[in-house]
């Protein structure tokens, strides 16, 4: 995960706009040989709050959409290995939301890996309700947040396309 080196805010403006830059430093030097990386776990290079016209847009923009799709095409060029996406610890609709865009933009990201995303809304439910108002709320809320998330991935692309590899095959 990126952070700001002056130690500011990540969910901020200020770092939004730095974003894409951290990502695709960590990006192009965890594709390098040296670490003998598989897949690279990395977060969208974007913050989809701040993309003028998502659907989670909040009012404040770093990016226009074409800059954002730009953005994810760029560092889905830069990385050497396979990638998939982290949620960060955004929220579900946030995440799903970057999903979007990095399927319109045509990235070549291999799937997720995300937790909090789907499930981080049930910590209050749990705390103010109990246990089985959070099981109620994953066996609802929560298959539809995986629901989301698995609509959304349907444009990942296998890990070996980005190795240059045809599919293997299994003996």
């Amino acid at each position: 995960m990126g952070y700001d080196p002056k130690g500011g805010d990540e969910k901020g403006l200020e770092f939004a706009k730095l974003k894409p830059q951290v990502v695709m430093g960590y990006m192009t030097e965890f594709s390098k040989p040296q670490y003998h990386v598989d897949v690279l776990k990395v977060e969208v290079p974007i913050n989809a709050v701040y993309v003028e016209g998502s659907s989670v847009y909040k009012g404040q923009k770093a990016y226009s959409r074409a800059e954002a799709l730009d953005l994810f095409r760029k560092a889905a060029a830069i990385a050497k290995k396979p990638f998939i996406y982290l949620s960060a610890g955004v929220g579900n609709a946030q995440f799903v939301e970057s999903l979007n865009m990095a399927t319109e933009a045509g990235t070549d990201y291999s799937g997720v890996l995300c937790g909090r995303a789907t499930w981080k809304d049930a910590v209050p439910v749990y705390a103010k309700q109990g246990a089985q108002a959070l099981e109620d709320w994953l066996s609802t809320e929560g298959v539809k947040n995986i629901n989301a998330v698995n609509a959304a991935i349907t444009g990942a692309k296998p890990w070996y396309h980005k190795e240059g590899l045809k599919q293997p095959t299994t003996a």
